[in-house]
């Protein structure tokens, strides 16, 4: 079920004198004649009565004639069948639309020895899909997901509204080298999936399916799909509610109002107009004519369909600040609400959890008094655990997340990164793919991502950037970014029309037309990273924690050192410290972590004059984040610290880095051995280098070593002399 707007004003009534009841619904039925005519173009197709459809062989040549590959190359015909040739998502496409009831049978196997991943089917209701294959999920109309072997074989699951919805999970994991046959029957109103004739996922429809493009989808090469059967499940006439059905699908609410009220009134004392009131009810209930949805409602009968409408006005109590009220009504619902509802209330739950992790105004202790409902009356329930722990995840909870959904490897991954336990993440079995790809890049092993075959090629070409292989990196990508931008030739990106905003934004930036950026920046390139970043180097800080969208506490405790107040080095080394206090790790990233591992020490010495204690707080610093951001605060504080040779910074993971660094780390060491004159050579060398071997944020430089670096260039020049407590 999709999150129903907020409330907005009931609509005006309607002054006018209206027709009566019966006669208003034979215009209406009259009209919805006309809407219907031109939703069927879109929503329904007309097909044989019940029975089969379509049969296919894949490894039989002909299937092409009535089945489209999304993306071209991603399959290829062998004697078993078709088999997935891409690295990623490869789907199989129906070239007739469907309507709803249909089943669709195949048979499908993860190849001995070949990556695990989906053997899954896609229900599709976007136009068109026949002639853009490729825009089968593009999001602009519903996207059902029938996953089997998904995430890496690590569940099944039914999602709806494109993923964002569970619907349904089933933990089991399927074998390599075994021929399974599935089944997917798409009801109106319901789901169904079974894995050899075992019903696996199972779930009601809180709006109706109406007609769509199915498709076979396999991830990672080595899925085999053998054959497939499709076969309609009720009779070629249209359903009585398939218009209005069609309408609230495409948020016509008010036309599919109007579509259900004529089905009513043409049926009169029928289950049918019970569920076309209940449906004309919800329409206006979307359309936030609250008053109209509570009379279509007024006239049910039908107890599970009252139950369902007191289900949705929870959302008017949800939503509107009355949540105490709305908590204690789904107490006392759940106990004799039927399964369905209760699927329904757990759909709903749901959804305000993920409204309450993204709205400021829930506060943790909503999402506490959310998980208590959920401990109270279904603590168990599989499909509600995703969102269990990403509520979790969203309060710091870290330890139980580990403690009670380690089985949702998504969660647990991000729970290790924030403990700054990635060395985990890579030590166990549970990882996926992609999840591994990221943790290495925290923790430096860039040659793993290189050598891993199933790393994405923007991945493996970052890497290689990282590994001061940018030549290698160029042909990887399309728009040969980031590789131009390491390699030093970013004005060769900035003849490419398809380069997205961020990517224009880094590539002036690498040019040394950061002022560029800020006076012609478009609205879409104001939200970008590069665009933060030219701020930054700028000075902007005001700007930059507007478009950051929080405080930078590195920045101003560089603001404050150069302005040269004893007071407010301290107060901005008290916020920094404050901000990392508890020390998230996720929060530590490549563009902030110098001012928290090193201007940090720098501050407390210029504050204490104690060079041991500035020592100190580098080796604890890197210590803390010896799992983070590529060891560089490690090995770099090291080097300061006078813990390690400056030639330990060749062996950087991220090798294109060691010269800024190098330059870097000798002019902090000497300025606390007191040799200024080797200390101001350093920075110079940092200053001297090309931009495009200053990109130690990623693809950008780092505004805080930046300022750092300007700042004691120009007090080194002025003064030479030793550095003293402002």
């Amino acid at each position: 079920m999709t999150t129903e707007p907020a409330a907005q004003p009931d609509k005006p009534a309607d002054t006018q004198r209206k027709p009566t009841r019966r006669a208003r619904g034979y215009a209406v039925a009259t009209a919805s004649l006309v809407v219907l005519a031109i939703a069927t173009l879109a929503w329904w197709t007309p097909q044989p009565s019940a029975g089969t459809v379509d049969i296919t062989d894949f490894t039989a040549g002909t299937w092409q004639d009535r089945w489209v590959c999304g993306q071209a190359g991603s399959f290829v015909q062998t004697p078993g069948g078709l088999r997935t040739l891409s690295p990623g998502a490869s789907t199989v496409i129906f070239r007739s639309r469907l309507a709803a009831p249909v089943s669709i049978d195949y048979q499908a196997e993860m190849e001995a020895g070949a990556f695990p991943g989906d053997l899954s089917l896609i229900w599709s209701e976007r136009e068109g899909v026949d002639r853009e294959p490729w825009n089968l999920r593009d999001g602009s109309r519903r996207v059902i997901l029938v996953q089997h072997a998904a995430f890496e074989n690590t569940h099944s699951t039914l999602r709806d509204d494109g993923g964002q919805v569970v619907l349904a999970r089933d933990n089991r994991r399927l074998q390599s080298g075994r021929t399974y046959s599935m089944r997917v029957e798409l009801q109106r109103d319901a789901i169904t999936a079974f894995i050899d004739g075992e019903v696996v996922l199972h779930s009601e429809l809180a709006v109706p399916l109406t007609s769509g493009y199915v498709a076979l989808y396999g991830h990672f090469p080595g899925k085999i799909f053998r054959s497939a059967r499709i076969t309609r499940l009720g009779p070629a006439t249209e359903p009585p509610l398939s218009a209005g059905d069609a309408l609230l699908r495409a948020g016509h609410y008010d036309d599919a109002a109007e579509a259900y009220g004529a089905a009513a009134e043409l049926q009169p004392g029928t289950p049918v107009a019970e569920l076309a009131r209940y449906r004309k009810g919800y329409a206006e209930h979307l359309a936030g004519s609250k008053q109209q949805a509570r009379r279509a409602w007024a006239a049910l009968r039908d107890p599970e369909l009252l139950t369902r409408v007191e289900i949705l006005q929870l959302d008017d109590l949800v939503y509107t600040g009355s949540r105490d009220r709305a908590y204690a009504r789904f107490a006392e619902l759940w106990p004799t609400a039927s399964p369905a509802n209760h699927r329904v209330l757990v759909q709903r739950w749901q959804d305000w959890i993920r409204a309450a992790i993204t709205d400021p105004a829930f506060g943790d202790d909503q999402l506490g008094t959310l998980l208590a409902v959920r401990s109270r009356h279904f603590p168990d329930d599989a499909v509600s655990g995703e969102a269990t722990a990403a509520a979790l995840l969203s309060m710091r909870r870290y330890d139980a997340v580990l403690s009670g959904f380690a089985s949702y490897s998504q969660q647990r991954y991000m729970a290790l990164l924030a403990l700054g336990r990635g060395d985990e993440v890579l030590a166990g079995d549970w990882a996926l793919s992609w999840q591994r790809a990221h943790t290495r890049f925290v923790t430096g092993d860039m040659e793993a991502v290189v050598k891993d075959p199933y790393s994405a090629p923007v991945q493996v070409a970052m890497a290689l950037c990282k590994l001061d292989r940018a030549h290698e990196a160029i042909p990887l990508t399309p728009d040969r970014h980031p590789g131009l931008l390491h390699a030093g030739r970013a004005q060769e990106l900035l003849a490419d029309a398809r380069l997205p905003p961020d990517c224009i934004g880094q590539a002036l930036i690498a040019l040394g037309r950061g002022g560029e950026l800020l006076d012609t920046a478009s609205a879409e390139m104001r939200a970008s990273a590069a665009y933060g970043t030219a701020l930054r180097l700028a000075g902007r800080i005001d700007d930059a924690e507007r478009q950051h969208g929080g405080p930078l506490p590195g920045l101003r405790l560089i603001a404050a050192l150069e302005g040269g107040s004893r007071e407010a080095v301290a107060n901005a080394l008290g916020a920094l410290r404050r901000t990392h206090q508890p020390l998230i790790h996720t929060e530590i990233g490549a563009d902030n972590w110098f001012s928290f591992a090193v201007v940090d020490a720098y501050a407390a010495w210029i504050l204490d004059g104690d060079v041991r204690g500035a020592a100190s707080l580098l080796r604890e610093k890197g210590a803390l984040l010896r799992h983070d951001v590529a060891r560089r605060p490690t090995l770099v504080g090291a080097v300061i610290a006078g813990d390690a040779d400056l030639g330990s910074l060749a062996g950087l993971p991220f090798r294109s880095e060691a010269d800024a660094w190098t330059a870097v780390a000798t002019a902090l060491r000497s300025e606390l051995a007191g040799d200024l004159t080797t200390a101001a050579a350093a920075y110079a060398r940092f200053s001297a280098l090309p931009m495009h071997r200053r990109l130690l944020a990623d693809n950008l430089p780092n505004a805080e070593v930046e300022r750092f670096v300007a700042w004691r260039q120009r007090r080194l020049a002025a003064t030479r002399a030793p550095v003293t407590p402002p």
